[in-house]
């Protein structure tokens, strides 16, 4: 067992194998990398001997070779052992399909030749028919009245000729599509997640959803996505099933019942014992894209698709035409042999797969193929603050306790409340207590969680709040003029977390947030390409300014409510323009779910990711960039395929009118055009760039 390096860069390794890899050891190194932090991914070519290894950005390309060292020989021997099927090509549908054309027509009897296709024409002609009777003049009908025609004229082997190439051309194009949504499907999948579980000693610990177990408890918080189906072991909640039944009502859920991937636990706590380890949320949006991808009539691909079945009955009007001028049906049959329709309507979606599937292998998890036709027509983007322009996971910098209370216990408090929440400033609070080691054990009574502001619970009987100051106001916290002072040194440099107990604010967070390093580069580019850049934060005027002083907004409005987004949104919307937003937290789901294309961070609640569009799953700005590349080469692709079907195909039909090619050799020329176009269009944008 041996691999030699072909190629290795800072973050990329790309090895030849001396053994085969096939699918089950792909499976098997796929398996393996993902219990390997330092791997990001790995490709397998079309060669089946290589393979290329992405490691993460923290990781030297050295740990992409230990990888490979840790490969266990014997494991691989086992796996070489079991019986191996290769997978379709197309040149293996090709060569199976020609041998067996080439059989027939060599071996059998021509009246033997004749009712075999004579049989076979009956599915074309069934097909035509039921078109008919359903009113619509498509490619069926123009197959059926191809095949009848020649058939008619005394043609039968023109005939044959025209259903195997059209045969062929289905089980290509079935080929194509089916790879292109695994291609896809195997692209998410191989997105990491993280989850919270129960290890044997009961305590919660992160770790990949590819290292999940039946039987473990995962702890599902409110605001997230349920990733596995299971019964819930502990806890109780709401939980919303609308992406399985339709209903929006969320559902009670406690001990004993059962709980399903892809739903939205909107309230509570679940603690669930897994019972299918399959992650199937990916699944889901996978079913989903398709599913809108069918149902958007108003999307660009639909459009040219509708254009597709609208030129068949121009195929009709040549062949009417043709005849009246020529008298020849044989030259009247080019207009039936040769379409514009078929290469549109295969091709167009399989380049929104693969334009897709891009973005996706980029990090980008697109949810709706109307998101990359709408991109380039976006007027304003607007910008949360704090987990979106900022880095997601904050740091608190200092904890300043008061009155009588030690820094340990101010900790210990903030993050017994804080961890219920999926907020970055909670994250900070939590972050610091594990890092200093501070244990937190459940403390308090009831949680109630205030949008925007923070959380208010009870402690022995007497009220305990964090957040926000103006929630330090609204619950009458005394704050003295000793900690104004505190305060008034630390707001402008620091997001400030108050913690106020028994009516007194017993300590102070100190959080810094700094910018993403990608932020000014994509707001400037943003304003290049012509959009407006919008941010709307809770935070202060004072925090907010300091932090982006060299940066330019068109809009700034600080202190505002998830209400007071959403309408923002909606002004700008009624003012005729184009919106994207982009937010992270459950304050920022109903304005992500108004605008244009709503667009989250990998860290973002689940909830928002849920009702977002797209997921920058590297939480990078960056990848707004990323996105217009591949909205504006499928842009370009499609008009490509346009133009090449009409030139090619018009082409065709003038030499088979005037005689110069055979209708044999027409079919043959079109449909070899058609796969070709399809092809292409499978492939991905990044040997167009």
């Amino acid at each position: 067992m041996k691999f030699n390096i072909c190629h290795q860069n800072q973050s990329r390794l790309r090895v030849k194998s001396s053994f085969l890899l096939t699918p089950t050891i792909c499976d098997y190194l796929k398996e393996k990398s993902h219990s390997n932090a330092a791997i990001q991914r790995i490709v397998f070519y079309s060669d089946q001997k290589t393979l290329a290894i992405s490691v993460n950005k923290d990781y030297e390309i050295s740990q992409a070779i230990q990888f490979l060292k840790s490969i266990e020989r014997e494991k691989i021997n086992q796996l070489l052992e079991k019986p191996y099927y290769k997978e379709k090509t197309p040149y293996a549908i090709i060569s199976k399909e020609l041998s067996l054309f080439a059989l027939r027509r060599l071996l059998l009897p021509n009246p033997i030749q004749y009712f075999y296709t004579i049989y076979q024409s009956s599915n074309y002609l069934k097909r035509a028919i039921k078109a008919l009777i359903n009113k619509n003049v498509n490619m069926d009908v123009l197959d059926g009245a191809a095949i009848i025609t020649s058939i008619l004229i005394g043609q039968p082997k023109t005939a044959s000729s025209i259903m195997f190439i059209m045969g062929l051309g289905d089980q290509l194009n079935d080929w194509t599509n089916k790879k292109s949504i695994e291609d896809l499907e195997n692209s998410l999948k191989q997105q990491k997640q993280m989850v919270w579980v129960l290890d044997d000693k009961g305590v919660k610990v992160e770790r990949d959803t590819k290292q999940i177990k039946m039987n473990d408890i995962v702890v599902f918080t409110e605001g997230s996505e349920i990733l596995f189906d299971g019964v819930v072991h502990s806890g109780s909640g709401m939980v919303n099933e609308s992406s399985l039944t339709g209903e929006f009502f969320p559902v009670m859920k406690q001990d004993g019942d059962e709980v399903f991937s892809n739903t939205i636990l909107e309230m509570g706590e679940l603690y669930v014992q897994v019972t299918n380890t399959t992650l199937n949320n990916r699944i889901h949006e996978l079913m989903e894209l398709m599913r809108k991808s069918e149902a958007n009539s108003n999307t660009q691909q639909n459009k040219y698709i509708a254009l597709a079945d609208k030129l068949v009955k121009y195929n009709f009007l040549g062949v009417v035409i043709t005849y009246l001028l020529t008298g020849s049906l044989r030259k009247a049959l080019s207009f039936l042999l040769v379409d514009f329709s078929c290469a549109l309507k295969l091709s167009i979606p399989i380049s929104y797969l693969s334009a897709i599937k891009d973005a996706v292998d980029k990090e980008i998890l697109i949810k709706s193929m109307a998101v990359v036709e709408k991109y380039n027509d976006i007027d304003l983007v607007v910008f949360d603050k704090t987990g979106t322009l900022t880095i997601s996971d904050p740091k608190v910098v200092q904890t300043i306790s008061f009155h009588d209370y030690s820094k340990d216990e101010v900790l210990r408090i903030g993050a017994c409340l804080e961890e219920h929440i999926y907020h970055p400033l909670a994250n900070a609070v939590v972050t610091e207590a594990k890092v200093q080691s501070i244990v937190h054990d459940e403390m308090h009574g009831q949680l109630h969680h205030i949008a925007s502001r923070g959380i208010l619970s009870t402690i022995d009987e007497k009220e305990v709040v964090i957040g926000s100051y103006l929630l330090m106001k609204e619950k009458k916290i005394a704050i003295t003029q000793e900690q104004e002072a505190v305060i008034e040194q630390y707001e402008q440099q620091y997001n400030l977390l108050y913690l106020g107990y028994d009516g007194k604010l017993i300590g102070l967070f100190l959080i810094d947030t700094p910018l993403r390093e990608d932020t000014a580069k994509v707001i400037q580019w943003l304003q290049d390409n012509g959009k407006e850049v919008a941010l709307l934060t809770g935070d202060t005027q004072k925090r907010t300014q300091s932090l982006i002083d060299n940066l330019y907004f068109h809009h700034i409005k600080t202190e505002v409510s998830p209400s007071e987004k959403y309408q923002f949104i909606k002004e700008q919307k009624d003012a005729g323009k184009k919106v994207m937003m982009l937010g992270d937290g459950l304050n920022d789901s109903a304005a992500l779910s108004l605008a244009d294309i709503g667009c989250v961070m990998n860290d973002a609640a689940d909830i928002c990711k849920q009702t977002s569009d797209l997921v920058l799953s590297n939480n990078q700005l960056g990848g707004l960039m990323e996105l217009q590349k591949i909205s504006s080469l499928l842009e370009k692709r499609i008009k490509k395929n346009l133009k090449e079907t009409i030139g090619i195909n018009s082409c065709l039909i003038i030499l088979g009118v005037f005689d110069l090619l055979s209708p044999s050799a027409l079919s043959i020329l079109h449909n070899l055009t058609t796969t070709g176009i399809i092809l292409r269009s499978m492939s991905g944008f990044k040997a167009h760039k």
